[in-house]
């Protein structure tokens, strides 16, 4: 009995360095170039000025259009706000996105604006008005009274 399973194994160990020698290998090495991701860039752009002529107190401004684009790489949302010392009649300053939409005083609007294609700017059109209906600022005795302030347009990604 020894002798057969030492005939046994033996046959065993031959099929198995049969196998081991008669058999084939190759190589494949695998690589890649880990890139880090495009920082998120948010950017908006907006005209210098704008310029709503004349307005007679107790009547609103005509409706100006006004083009904000997004400059970065992100969505975003815009608010704008009258920067530190404003004039105060631009607390009348109302801002809108589409034309059925009621206006919202500004430092209470925002937009969102979605992310541009790739090196690209992405414009969201909206629409301003001055409203003097119920500005009750003195004008003095002048005809024309010049009013300027700036307006800052905070962008956010979404």
């Amino acid at each position: 009995m020894e002798k057969v399973i030492c005939v046994l194994g033996f046959l065993m160990a031959v099929c198995f360095a049969g196998f081991v020698l008669g058999a084939d290998s190759d190589t494949l090495t695998v690589s890649v170039g880990v890139m880090a991701p495009e920082p998120d860039v948010v950017g908006v752009a907006v005209p210098d000025s704008l310029d709503f002529g004349n307005v007679t107190k107790g009547e609103e401004s005509d409706i100006m259009d006004l083009y904000i684009n997004n400059t970065g790489n992100v969505a975003i949302t815009v608010t704008p706000e009258l920067a530190g010392d404003h004039d105060e009649i631009f607390n009348n300053l109302f801002f809108r996105r589409t034309q059925s939409q009621a206006f919202t005083e500004v430092g209470s609007f925002s937009v969102n604006i979605t992310e541009p294609s790739s090196g690209d700017v992405k414009t969201q059109r909206t629409y301003v008005m001055l409203d003097l209906t119920n500005y009750d600022g003195d004008l003095g005795n002048n005809t024309i009274v010049e009013h300027e302030s700036d307006v800052i347009f905070w962008a956010v990604a979404q």
